[in-house]
């Protein structure tokens, strides 16, 4: 039974997760930001594959302890392109800080406000924590309006 859901769990995120980057890539329409996102899902999803799909054929057929080399194999190319995954996440993030520092008085003082209630009210024992997402939900703000400006 835990071939079965497990296979068809992994089959779904690949397909789901690939796919939705490569729509975003197509329709980023010349927005640098939208098409990093696309190319962030891509290399996730193909870099997870190459552990997720030998894993699955493991489960589905003679069991893990026969495929430890193509598993061993596909667990270092996935710590590759995780690497790449968060080089790419790291130029967003410096992405995210040049909008933040564009706006205007008024929409860094709502959202300064608004992530600051969020993240101390949710999140009050981890400090390093509370910060990261305090941060991230300012890019969010930020993109928010950046995208609303252009639809």
């Amino acid at each position: 039974m835990q071939a079965i859901v497990e296979t068809l769990f992994d089959a779904v995120y690949l397909i789901s997760v690939i796919t939705i980057g490569i729509l975003m890539i197509r329709g980023s329409k010349g927005n640098a930001q939208f098409k990093l996102f696309g190319l962030m899902a891509v290399v996730l999803g193909a870099g997870d594959s190459f552990h997720l799909v030998p894993r699955a054929l493991a489960l589905c057929t003679t069991g893990l302890e026969n495929y430890t080399v193509p598993l061993g194999l596909g667990k270092w190319i996935t710590s590759i392109t995780m690497t790449v995954f968060y080089v790419l996440l790291s130029i967003n993030y410096s992405f995210c800080q040049n909008l933040v520092q564009s706006s205007t008085i008024e929409d860094v003082v709502t959202q300064y406000e608004t992530s600051r209630i969020i993240t101390n009210k949710l999140l009050t024992d981890n400090k390093g924590l509370r910060q990261t997402i305090w941060r991230r939900l300012l890019c969010i703000f930020e993109l928010h309006s950046e995208l609303a400006a252009i639809t």
